[in-house]
């Protein structure tokens, strides 16, 4: 592979190497035929021994032939198979009845003062991420990825949007219409820069790895502060996790909840989980920002509560849903349940290598049933986490994706996603991201945002230099006045839960939790 700052020349090795292929036939030939022929004037063999000489220059010739053939058509082979994670991403997760988005994660980088000029961004990150791994640098096709047919320049994934619109408005077009065709001759991954608002967005196909495997490359194209590389230290954690060696009660009832889960109890029917008529994607989406939160004051109420930051935010999101379907009507529904799809990523063998390690969980958030006390749900939670750590589940759920699913026909395992995410309320996820603030292409990044296109509501949380930034991207024509009503609610769960906890709670929070009370 040859990058310099403004080309890419995949085509250099390839080239000199059928170059060779050339030069050596013609060489072989060469000595083939004067060998035949210095034979035949030498000895004065008959005519016999010259039609054989000659019949051993055709075979030797054709001989080299085949061997071309068979180096070109190598030469020409996919470079890397697809797992079947990645392929069901590549092709679609569900029927083609559900009409469902590209599986692409989003990551909106917001920068401190401007926005890295189109150099910078070529130098410091495209090449960089070309350089990474064959998943960034070929294409996608049917059954793994290739080389390109025709070359193609760095700056073919850098483009430069100019609106004058509100950001989010500006973002969710971007996501919701600019896909990845199936044709495009280039790879799956683009930079997408919005110089009137500050801020890129990093777009990466999911078939290229899970949420673990690009966090890891984000790490490795940013900087911290003082010029230092970044590495998560959560990611570092989780890339050398072991799973304990459950018992066979729980890998029974493990493996059990597997199978079963697609044909599991429907979640409740609710303000914030309507019934559907039929499950399908509808291309009405809209983004709503929840209030930035300190992650100094989560801890805080982590401490006081024997929990973890995981169990706070999840708590945040169960009240906020709860008090979204009680809003409008009072409900007494402790019998109905309100499950959330939780990606896992898993340990892996190789932290530099690119994969699809992970599977999604069920975990009911309690958000239909009430409690006396926000502490009282905060440790239904916990409860509920607590069980989920311990648990073979994802592992259990992985196995059978990688040895079950991917032996049937196709329209099974679509039908089988069909039917599990048709049972849940929403996607949740929870990434910790840099602990200090760091660089991008030599500039200063001061936010960062997870943004992921569902069938389901998604709702993606992410912390980032002290500070805990989230999300959520829902149907505006199903879930009515959310674009005011979640933030207020969210930020009413963790102002009551800090009453309870006796934590003082930011002053923003409370503003805003007062504005729907």
């Amino acid at each position: 592979l040859y990058c310099n700052r403004t080309n890419i020349n995949i085509f250099y090795i390839l080239q000199r190497e059928r170059e060779r292929d050339r030069r050596n036939t013609q060489i072989y030939l060469k000595m083939t035929s004067n060998t035949a022929t210095s034979n035949a004037v030498g000895t004065n063999t008959t005519t016999t021994t010259n039609v054989i000489a000659a019949l051993v220059t055709v075979a030797a010739a054709a001989a080299v032939i085949l061997m071309i053939r068979k180096n070109k058509k190598k030469k020409s082979s996919l470079k890397r198979s697809w797992s079947f994670t990645a392929n069901t991403m590549r092709t679609g997760v569900f029927p083609s009845s559900v009409n469902a988005p590209a599986t692409i994660i989003n990551i909106g980088v917001y920068f401190e003062k401007e926005v890295p000029s189109d150099d910078e961004f070529i130098k410091n990150v495209i090449v960089k991420l070309l350089q990474y791994d064959d998943r960034f640098s070929m294409i996608p096709t049917d059954g793994g990825i290739r080389l390109p047919t025709k070359p193609y320049r760095a700056k073919d994934l850098l483009r430069t949007i100019v609106s004058k619109e509100e950001h989010e408005t500006v973002i969710m077009k971007i996501i919701m219409n600019d896909e990845f065709e199936k044709d495009r001759e280039l790879p799956w991954w683009e930079i997408v820069v919005l110089r009137g608002h500050k801020m890129c967005l990093l777009r990466f196909h999911h078939s290229i790895g899970d949420g673990l495997s690009l966090v890891k490359v984000f790490d490795g194209i940013i900087q911290t502060t003082s010029s230092n590389r970044v590495e998560s230290k959560v990611t570092a954690a989780l890339m050398k996790r072991k799973m304990v060696m459950p018992s066979i009660p729980s890998m029974l009832q493990s493996t059990w909840d597997v199978l079963t889960l697609g044909v599991s109890q429907h979640d409740a029917t609710t303000r914030f989980h309507p019934k559907q008529t039929k499950f399908k994607y509808s291309g009405s989406r809209k983004i709503v920002f929840f209030p930035k939160v300190s992650l100094s004051y989560i801890k805080e109420l982590k401490s006081k509560s024997d929990s973890s930051v995981n169990d706070i935010l999840t708590y945040a999101i169960s009240q906020m849903i709860y008090n979204y379907n009680t809003s409008t009507q009072p409900s007494n529904t402790n019998q109905y349940q309100c499950r959330a799809l939780l990606p896992m990523s898993l340990p892996r063998s190789s932290s530099s290598t690119l994969t699809n390690h992970f599977s999604m969980v069920s975990a009911d958030i309690s958000a239909c049933r009430s409690f006396k006390t926000r502490k009282e749900r905060l440790q239904d939670i916990v409860q509920t986490t607590t069980k989920l750590k311990s648990s073979p589940t994802a592992y259990i759920q992985l196995w059978f994706q990688n040895n079950l699913l991917s032996k049937l026909p196709a329209f099974l395992g679509k039908q089988t996603a069909f039917d599990i995410f048709s049972r849940h309320s929403l996607v949740l996820t929870n990434v910790p991201g840099p602990e200090t603030k760091c660089h991008l292409a030599n500039h200063t990044f001061d936010r960062l945002e997870l943004f992921f296109l569902n069938v389901v509501p998604q709702i993606d949380l992410l912390s980032y230099a002290g500070t805990l930034y989230g999300n959520i991207i829902y149907d505006p024509i199903e879930l009515k006045e959310g674009d005011t009503l979640f933030p207020q609610l969210y930020a009413k769960a963790l102002v009551d839960l800090s009453r309870e906890l006796d934590v003082e709670p930011p002053e923003h929070l409370v503003k805003l939790a007062a504005s729907y009370e």
